[in-house]
C-alpha cells in the first residue's frame, strides 16, 4: 500500500457542518436511513446495523477522523429484526442526499427525530490526496473530521453537541450573554466527557480536558457574581480536582521534553552523555505515570461522575436579566487580579518568584480565557489580548517547567552518579529562568498596563436576557 492510497475496508472521508443547505436539494437522489448501534466502545470502535429501503446491513467501524477501518455485512430481515430492538436509545434517523462534485460525491444528511436540526455533509474517497483537494461549497460552513462528538455513534448516544465546533470558546455576535455562557460552558464540558469516553486517544483525552477544565474554571470566574460563591466554589473546586487526577503523566512527560529542550538549545554548554542517567530515570518516571494513567480506569470514571454533576450545576445557571454587566464585573476582577499578581512578582526574588511567577501565570490564563470568551464584545481588541494572555501564560509555562526540572533533578540526585553534571545543569536551567522572566515580565506589564475601562464597558453592552 502507498502511503496516499487506502487499503481494503478502509474509508477516508471528510466531514462537514451544514448551515444552509442547497436550494436545490430536492432534485438530487435521496434515501431515508436508519441507524442503530449495537455496541459503542470507548476505543472508538462500533457495530452497527443500518436500514435503508430493502437493504439491512451491519457495520463495524474502528478509529477516528479521516480515515476509519470499516467492513459491512449483509443481513437478511429475520436477523435485522431479531437484532434491531438491541438498539434502543442508539438510534439516528436521517435522509441521505447524493450531490456530484467531480469526480467524487457529497453525501448531505438531513437529521430527522431527536436531532432534527443537523444538517452534515460528507465525501469519501480511496486516497488521502482526493479528499484532501476536495473544495467545500460555499454551504459546508465548517470541517468537523476530526471532532469525535459528530460521529453518529455520539450523535446517537449523546444528541447534537451544544456548541458547533469544538474550536469555538466564546460568546457568538448577537447571542444573549446568560443563555450563551451556559451554552459554551455545556460545550466545553460535553467535549471534555467526549474525549475521555473514547472519543480521543488517551494521552490526546488527557490533553483536551484538563485545556478544557482550564477554560471552564475561568467562565466560572468571569460569571462567579451572578452564581453566588457557593456554587462557583463547589464547581471550580471539582473542575480543579478533575484536572489533578489527570496530572501526573501529563507532567513526567513534560519533564522529559524539558530536559531535551535544554540540551538541544544549549549544546555547547551541557554533555548530553554525560546527562543520560538523569534522562534514564526521568523517561522511567513518565513511563510509570502512562502505565499508571492507562490502567487506571476508576480515575476516567471519578472525572466523568464529577462532571456530570457539575453538568447538572451547569445546566442551572442563571446570570439573570444583568448577565452582561455580571460578566464585565468579573472580566474587570480578572484583569485587576493580575495586575496585583504582577507588582508581587516583580518584587520577589528566589523561591518567592517562582510561585509569584506561578500565581501570575494562573491570572494570565484566566485573562487569556476571559478574553476569548467575551471576543464579541470588542472583537478586535479582545482578540489582541487574548493572544498576548496566552503568549504571556506560555512563557511563565516554560520558566515553571524549568524549575520543575531542576527540582525533579535534585530529588533523584542520590540514584545518579556523582560525576554527573548537575551544577552545570542547574547554571544553564538559572540563566535560561531569568532571561525567560524577564521577557514575560515585560510582557505582563504591557499586557496589564493598557487600561481596561473601554473594554469593560464594551462587555456591558453585550445582549443580556434572563435564562429561560
Amino acid at each position: 500500500m502507498t502511503p496516499d492510497t487506502a487499503p481494503i475496508g478502509v474509508e477516508i472521508e471528510r466531514k462537514f457542518l451544514v448551515t444552509r443547505v442547497p436550494d436545490d436539494l430536492e432534485r438530487h437522489p435521496s434515501q431515508r436511513l436508519e441507524q442503530g448501534y449495537l455496541a459503542v466502545d470507548p476505543d472508538g470502535a462500533v457495530v452497527r446495523l443500518r436500514r435503508s429501503g430493502i437493504n439491512r446491513i451491519l457495520t463495524i467501524k474502528a478509529g477516528h477522523g479521516v480515515e476509519r477501518a470499516e467492513e459491512e455485512l449483509q443481513l437478511d430481515a429475520p436477523r435485522f429484526a431479531r437484532l434491531w430492538p438491541l438498539t434502543a436509545g442508539r438510534r439516528v434517523e436521517k435522509v441521505r442526499y447524493r450531490i456530484p462534485a467531480g469526480e467524487l460525491t457529497i453525501e448531505l444528511d438531513v437529521y430527522e427525530g431527536e436531532l432534527e436540526g443537523l444538517v452534515t455533509a460528507e465525501v469519501e474517497a480511496h486516497s488521502l490526496a482526493a479528499v484532501r483537494a476536495f473544495v467545500p461549497e460555499p454551504w459546508m460552513r465548517l470541517e468537523i473530521s476530526g471532532d469525535p462528538r459528530y460521529g453518529n455513534a455520539s450523535l446517537a448516544v449523546h444528541g447534537v453537541p451544544v456548541r458547533p465546533v469544538s474550536g469555538e470558546h466564546g460568546l457568538f455576535d448577537g447571542e444573549e450573554a446568560g443563555a450563551g455562557i451556559v451554552q459554551v460552558a455545556l460545550g466545553e464540558i460535553d467535549l471534555a466527557a467526549t474525549a475521555l469516553r473514547g472519543g480521543q486517544e488517551p494521552a490526546k483525552a488527557v490533553h483536551t480536558s484538563r485545556k478544557t477544565f482550564k477554560r471552564l474554571r475561568a467562565i466560572i470566574r468571569v460569571a462567579k457574581g451572578g452564581l453566588g460563591d457557593e456554587v462557583a466554589t463547589r464547581d471550580n473546586a471539582a473542575l480543579r480536582d478533575a484536572g489533578r487526577r489527570l496530572a501526573g503523566a501529563r507532567d513526567a512527560k513534560v519533564v522529559v521534553d524539558t530536559l531535551d529542550g535544554l540540551l538541544a538549545r544549549a549544546p555547547d554548554q551541557l554533555d548530553a552523555l554525560a546527562l543520560a542517567p538523569l534522562r534514564d530515570l526521568l523517561v522511567a518516571d513518565r513511563a510509570e505515570a502512562e502505565a499508571l494513567a492507562a490502567h487506571d480506569e476508576g480515575a476516567i470514571e471519578a472525572v466523568l461522575a464529577e462532571l456530570a454533576t457539575v453538568r447538572g450545576d451547569i445546566s442551572r445557571w442563571d446570570l439573570g436579566s444583568d448577565a452582561s454587566v455580571v460578566l464585565a464585573a468579573g472580566f474587570e476582577r480578572i484583569h485587576r487580579k493580575g495586575r496585583k499578581a504582577l507588582k508581587t512578582a516583580e518584587h520577589s526574588t528566589g523561591e518567592p518568584r517562582t510561585e509569584a511567577m506561578h500565581d501570575l501565570r494562573k491570572r494570565a490564563k484566566d485573562l487569556w480565557h476571559a478574553a476569548e470568551l467575551l471576543e464579541a464584545a470588542a472583537p478586535r481588541r479582545l482578540a489582541t489580548m487574548a493572544a498576548r494572555a496566552h503568549d504571556l501564560a506560555d512563557l511563565i509555562g516554560d520558566d515553571h517547567d524549568l524549575a520543575v526540572l531542576a527540582e525533579r533533578a535534585d530529588e533523584r540526585s542520590g540514584r545518579l552518579p556523582a560525576s554527573l553534571p548537575l551544577d552545570a545543569l542547574h547554571a544553564v536551567i538559572d540563566r535560561r529562568r531569568r532571561k525567560l522572566q524577564r521577557k514575560a515580565l515585560r510582557l505582563a506589564g504591557e499586557l496589564y498596563g493598557d487600561d481596561p475601562s473601554p473594554l469593560v464597558v464594551s462587555v456591558q453592552e453585550l445582549p443580556a436576557t434572563k435564562v429561560a
